[in-house]
């Protein structure tokens, strides 16, 4: 969470569930200090949101009260089409973090007008899926997002894998794509330890790391597909 952005929407989520936050605890929350709290309130401020603040030693922060955000405008299809897309990602096991699609889904709930949260509500209640998910733990959002860049990218990135084995290596791969299937995620791409095509279990990397960019005279060991 260290995008000032990431962190702003996550300070005006943590007041809207909040009815009176101190600065020191949602620096905590935010992993920062007071003073970047005080400036990102006042990013809100800019921004229309009514941050009020209490000082003083018992002092803090809290939304006008009566204020609420407005509702989420999306037409009937637009809401099922965002709903059955969360949906299927937590039952078929496509999501990266339980709490991640939970925590999405209630959120659009709570800002969704009467009238379409409870048919919504329905849906995600009575829906079953035919295809069931294999059993294995979900990749990390950060794994996950940073192949999928190296893969627009063309650039190589260096991960932290475990086999089913358990080994643990350290290799160079130049990622082609990332692949979900039945289940799992997977990405796929030239190994240079293997100087072979490899697919990886994307749960099974626990980290990957950007490659410094590669000289002129070293791009022969990079295999891109054409």
């Amino acid at each position: 969470m260290s995008h000032p952005l990431t962190r702003v929407l996550t300070l005006l989520e943590l007041l809207q569930s909040n009815a009176r936050l101190t600065g020191t605890e949602l620096a905590d929350r935010l992993d920062t200090d007071v003073r970047t709290v005080r400036r990102y309130t006042a990013h809100l401020r800019e921004l229309g949101i009514p941050v009020e603040a209490e000082r003083g030693r018992y002092g803090g922060y809290r939304l006008a009260r009566g204020y609420r955000m407005p509702p989420l405008v999306l037409t009937n299809d637009e809401a099922l089409a965002v709903v059955l897309g969360l949906l299927a990602a937590e039952r078929l096991g496509m999501g990266t973090a339980a709490p991640a699609t939970a925590g999405a889904l209630a959120k659009i709930e709570r800002v969704l007008p009467h009238a379409l949260r409870e048919p919504l509500a329905a849906m995600r209640e009575t829906l079953s899926f035919t295809a069931n998910a294999v059993t294995g733990q979900a990749p990390t959002t950060g794994v996950l997002l940073a192949l999928a860049q190296a893969s627009r990218a063309r650039t190589t990135v260096g991960i932290s894998h475990q086999s089913w084995r358990e080994e643990h290596t350290e290799r160079d791969i130049d990622p082609y794509g990332v692949v979900f299937h039945t289940g799992r995620w997977y990405v796929v791409g030239h190994d240079h330890l293997r100087d072979s095509l490899r697919t990886f279990r994307i749960d099974r990397i626990a980290s990957v790391t950007p490659e410094p960019t590669a000289s002129p005279h070293s791009t022969a060991s990079t295999q891109w597909p054409t």
